[in-house]
Formats: C-alpha cells, sequence, structure tokens
C-alpha cells in the first residue's frame, strides 16, 4: 500500500516537473518578452501558476491513479498500461507545450479554442513555418519527449509490479480514496469557485499573467469548454442590448443626407476594387504616421484620394479579418474567434459581394494560396462571388514559389490582365495578397529575399508588397476604366511586427490602413474620425446609390458621426472612441483605460459597449 502510494505521488511529481521545466523553456522562447518583466515579476509566473501546473498534473495522473488501484488484481497489465499511457501522453503533451510555445509570438494568447480551426489543415500551419524552424520543432518535439520518458523510467516508474494479496480490495479501496484527492488541485483547492484564468491573474502586464498559464490546462479547457450556442455576455437582457444599440443609430444622420465622394468622371457605373493586405497597420505607412520610406506606392494613393487615419481592424488574425470585409461580422470573443469557423452560421452572414452581385455587378475574388484553409472557399461560394482565382490556377513553378503560394508580383499581374478584360457588366473584385505573411519568405530574385531578423524580413516583405502594388495601380491608372474606378486600400488585420511590438491590448495594434484612390473618387480628403473595417459595406451601398444594404445595428457608415471601433480577443474586448479607449479582459474582469477614464460620459459609453458586445455574441448564438 505504501510502494502504491509513493508511486502516485512520484507519478504526479513527475509531471509538476515537466510543466515547471515547460515553463522555463516558454519564458526562454519569448526572451523578448520576458527581457520586459522584473526578476520579482518572473518569480510571480511561477507562484502564481503553481495552481494550475498542480491542476493540470493531477489531471494527467487521474488514469495512472485509477489503474493503480486495479493492479491490486492484475499487477502486470494496470503497470503495463500505465508506461503506456505515459509513454503516449507525454509525446502529445508536448506537442501542445511547444504549439503553444511557437505560437505566443504571433497571437500573444496561450493555446485555445482559435487552433482548432488550423487544425483541420495541418498543411497551411506548417506554411507559417520557414523549414529551419519546423526541423527545430521536430528535433525540440523529439529530444524533450526522449529526455523526459528517459527520466520517467529512471526515476519515477515503479521499478517492480503490485503483487496479489488477501487484502486486495481493502488496498484497491484506499488507492482509489487517494486517487479521488487529486480533484482538489484538479479544481485549484477547496474554494467555492473552481480554477479559471482569474485565479491566477496577478499583473497588470499581460504577457506576466499569459506566462502563469499551463498550456496543457488551457488546451484541455479548450476541449471541454466548446459550447458555442451560448452568450458568455450577460450584461443586460437581448432585449435592452438591441434597443441600447437601435436608439444610439437613430440618433446617427440618415444615409441620403451624408456626403458622397465616389462619382464616375464618364457617367459610367463604378467599378470597385478592393485590396486586402496580409498582416499590415500604419506602422509601417509614412503618411499614416508610420515608419519612413517603406510604402512610397500607398503613400502616394494617400495623398490623392481619401485617407482614413483611425480605422480599426475587429480581430488579430485572417479569419477575422475576412469575416470583418467580406462577410461584414466582428470578430468574437471567448471561444469562437470568427463566424468563418462555424458553416451553419455563415449561410446567415450578410455578405458585401452579395450585395455588389444583387446589383447587377460581376464579383471576383483573386488569392495566391489555398481557398480550402479557414473555410475561406465555402464563405465565397455562399457570397456568391462568380469568378475565383487561386494559387491551383497558377503554374505550379509559381504556387510552389513561396510557403502560402503565389508571389504578390504575379498575382497583382493576373489580377490586372482579370481587371482590364472589357466586360457588360460593372465589377467588383477582391484581391487577397500572401508576401506579408508569416514567414515573410521572398521570390529567390527579390533583392529584399534575404534578412537576418524576422523584424527586418517583415519590413522587407512590406517593400516588396508596395512595389507589387503599386504596379498593379499604375497599369489600372493608365487604362480608360480609371476614370470609373474606385480603388479601396485596406488590411485584414495589423502585424505586431517590427519590433518593438505592441501590446496585443492596445488600440494601436488594430489600426489598420483604409485609403480609397482611382478615378471616381471626387475628393482628396484626410479622415481622423475613428471607424472600423465592418463599416466598409454599409458606407459603400450608400456612396453607390444602393437601395439594400446591411441593416445590422453592428454596422455604421464611414462618413457617419458615429465615431466607435471595437476589436476582440480570446480574453476580452475593446473599445475606442473619441471621449475614452478601454479594454475589458474578461478572464479577470478588470477595465484598463488607456485614456478618458475621468470623462463624463464614461458611465454611458460603458453601457454602450456592454451592449454592443452582448447583443454581438447573442446575435452569433442565434444564427
Amino acid at each position: 500500500m505504501r510502494s502504491a502510494f509513493f508511486f502516485l505521488l512520484r507519478y504526479f511529481c513527475f509531471w509538476l516537473l515537466y510543466f515547471l521545466v515547460a515553463k522555463v523553456l516558454f519564458l526562454l522562447f519569448n526572451a523578448n518578452f520576458t527581457a520586459l518583466l522584473s526578476p520579482s515579476e518572473v518569480a510571480k509566473v511561477f507562484f502564481h501558476g503553481l495552481k494550475m501546473d498542480l491542476s493540470a498534473a493531477a489531471y494527467l495522473s487521474l488514469l495512472p491513479g485509477v489503474m493503480l488501484a486495479l493492479s491490486f488484481f492484475f499487477p502486470a497489465v494496470a503497470f503495463r498500461v500505465i508506461r503506456i499511457y505515459t509513454c503516449v501522453a507525454l509525446p502529445l503533451v508536448t506537442l501542445i507545450v511547444l504549439g503553444d510555445m511557437s505560437l505566443y509570438p504571433a497571437w500573444e494568447s496561450r493555446i485555445d479554442q482559435q487552433v482548432f480551426p488550423y487544425l483541420s489543415d495541418p498543411l497551411a500551419v506548417f506554411r507559417s513555418v520557414s523549414l529551419p524552424q519546423l526541423l527545430l520543432s521536430v528535433l525540440a518535439w523529439l529530444t524533450i519527449s526522449a529526455l523526459f520518458l528517459f527520466l520517467f523510467f529512471k526515476s519515477f516508474c515503479l521499478s517492480r509490479t503490485t503483487s496479489r494479496s488477501r487484502h486486495a480490495v481493502t488496498f484497491s479501496f484506499l488507492t482509489l480514496l487517494l486517487t479521488t484527492l487529486l480533484i482538489l488541485p484538479m479544481r485549484g483547492g477547496i474554494d467555492t469557485a473552481p480554477l479559471n484564468f482569474s485565479s491566477i491573474y496577478f499583473s497588470e502586464k499581460p504577457y506576466a499573467n499569459h506566462a502563469a498559464y499551463n498550456s496543457f490546462w488551457c488546451f484541455f479547457r479548450a476541449l471541454t469548454h466548446n459550447d458555442y450556442s451560448r452568450n458568455p455576455f450577460h450584461y443586460s437582457s437581448p432585449d435592452e442590448a438591441l434597443d441600447v444599440l437601435t436608439r444610439r443609430a437613430a440618433q446617427s444622420l440618415p444615409a441620403d443626407s451624408l456626403p458622397v465622394h465616389v462619382r464616375a468622371a464618364d457617367g459610367k457605373p463604378v467599378n470597385v476594387i478592393l485590396v486586402i493586405l496580409e498582416s499590415f497597420s500604419d506602422r509601417v505607412i509614412q503618411s499614416l504616421n508610420g515608419m519612413d520610406g517603406l510604402t512610397p506606392n500607398i503613400d502616394r494613393m494617400v495623398a490623392e484620394g481619401i485617407a482614413f487615419t483611425n480605422c480599426y481592424a475587429t480581430g488579430s488574425r485572417s479569419d477575422r479579418g475576412l469575416s470583418a470585409l467580406l462577410a461584414q461580422y466582428p470578430a468574437l470573443s471567448g471561444g469562437a474567434s470568427s463566424i468563418l469557423g462555424f458553416p451553419d452560421k455563415m449561410r446567415h452572414a450578410d455578405y458585401l459581394p452579395a450585395l455588389f452581385k444583387r446589383n447587377g455587378y460581376d464579383v471576383a475574388f483573386h488569392y495566391g494560396g489555398d481557398l480550402d484553409f479557414y473555410n475561406t472557399k465555402m464563405m465565397l461560394i455562399q457570397s456568391g462571388v462568380d469568378n475565383v482565382f487561386s494559387r491551383s490556377d497558377f503554374p505550379a513553378s509559381v504556387a510552389m514559389m513561396s510557403k502560402w503560394g503565389a508571389p504578390d508580383e504575379y498575382l497583382y499581374s493576373e489580377f490586372a490582365d482579370f481587371v482590364l478584360t472589357p466586360r457588360t457588366k460593372p465589377l467588383f473584385a477582391v484581391v487577397y495578397n500572401i508576401s506579408t505573411h508569416e514567414p515573410f519568405d521572398l521570390p529567390p530574385h527579390s533583392p529584399l529575399a534575404h534578412a537576418d531578423t524576422e523584424s527586418q524580413r517583415y519590413l522587407n516583405a512590406v517593400t516588396y508588397c508596395d512595389s507589387c502594388l503599386g504596379a498593379f495601380v499604375d497599369r489600372l491608372r493608365r487604362s480608360p476604366s480609371w476614370a470609373h474606378t474606385l480603388l479601396i486600400v485596406t488590411a485584414d488585420h495589423t502585424s505586431l511586427l517590427p519590433e518593438p511590438r505592441t501590446d496585443v491590448t492596445r488600440p494601436e495594434s488594430y489600426r489598420i490602413p483604409m485609403i480609397w484612390t482611382g478615378g471616381a473618387v471626387t475628393d482628396t480628403l484626410t479622415i481622423d474620425y475613428i471607424c472600423s473595417q465592418t463599416d466598409l459595406g454599409t458606407t459603400l451601398a450608400q456612396q453607390l446609390g444602393f437601395a439594400d444594404s446591411a441593416t445590422s445595428p453592428l454596422l455604421k457608415n464611414l462618413f457617419s458621426q458615429d465615431h466607435y471601433a471595437f476589436y476582440f480577443r480570446k480574453e476580452g474586448w475593446g473599445l475606442i472612441s473619441p471621449e475614452l479607449a478601454l479594454y475589458r479582459d474578461i478572464d479577470n474582469d478588470t477595465d484598463t483605460y488607456f485614456y478618458g477614464a475621468d470623462s463624463p460620459f464614461r458611465d454611458s459609453l460603458l453601457h454602450f459597449a456592454q451592449s454592443y458586445v452582448q447583443y454581438l455574441h447573442h446575435d452569433f448564438t442565434q444564427k
């Protein structure tokens, strides 16, 4: 009996040691974030995170505890199952730990439900990493798994099996009783509330709290808390939330009284070309108060058209950006990241391409990558896109030139050929580039193809992207169709590169370009209104005189007098308005004000924000 007890204790300590080492590796791998923590904060990462590490170790020790109780009847079988279980569990947990560690620099959140849709297309995940990174990851996985398995069999595994005894029933019962005590560390103690993210929270610095989390615990929670039919927000009743949004929208100017800045010089219907830039922020655009000299072509567009200097993305990944721009639906907080992950709900989206198709337009989408990634093809089919061109349509020599697909120069060249083809209907066409997607592998012939740091690789990709876009726009500018073309340049989301990175909870981590140019743009303006990428569809319907447009209370016009934007993360949501900007952490139920904490409008704006967030997620659950 004593032997069984000490084996269970040793097994539990084995996993606890593993997770403490994993935490060290996480801190070392993310050294640029860790360097911003003081020694005392690093110590608190281990101290406050210990409760979650104990819980994870307890979960992984549960089955061995049950098998240990059965070992008094079936010793050989029980201990063989424990060994096999450990040999399987350890590599799987190591895969989670390394995946979480590797994703953090890009996502700045620990592994959760948002990773599941990507697992349906593992090849697309591999395209985000370079070959050296992939080889190092595989080597790290094999090394860590082998070292800890060796440690387990050398120091933690029971050297001999328990023999049968006439007291087997008693011993088995007592061992099961010991195993049930694992419930205490599982739930985080004897407190009324079970262990959750708030239990670990200790710092105003998000990274310090994130570093304290346990990878396996986060992943296990994501698996067991994936009920997307339930609204995670309950600030008021659904009817009250809708009433707040409706009353606010009623105070805005009606669409027919808003200015019109788009009109074809030759009287023809306006062609609309939407350029979606991958991972692009205003930080790299000089004319939008960004870095000097990287984007001369985009700077020229800013100077000759309409530039929105305070436009924000609703999320931080591509699916959120496509959802906001094309499905006219914001990103989400909690378990779901965007509506694009849910085919049954996607059917009810009010798509921007569908709006143009209803108004007699040819509709096209051109992309250098794989359309199967994150339900993109399904979205395009449901939205009524007529012409789709993607990686598979390029020659193999071009399609395989980078990990994600055809580099920008080939994409824009093909797209220009398509756009300039004579047609009888007006055109709404979307082009979505890939060269600014990590790992930023540019064509070998590009003089920018090689760089020593990730930041420089990203900046090189930005410069390359701008040059390719500029060549495309120059072709359009020289054509007769330019006179009746509206060209919109925006982004799906920002990039946290280059260094120094901005904090993912801050508004500036979501500010993207929104630039209108082309012969159909009648004015040169710089608009400092706070607005969102979700506002695009409603605005285009008003500017082009469409009778029908999305009527959701979640949307507004870019030119309206109602100036606000929201952004969403798994862990919370943010509001930006002229009077205040805040981020609410839903894991810890805390508000961080970036400005306006003492604004006289604070309470009313907070009430509006809560109504918006609640209505959005209520609407999502009801679709």
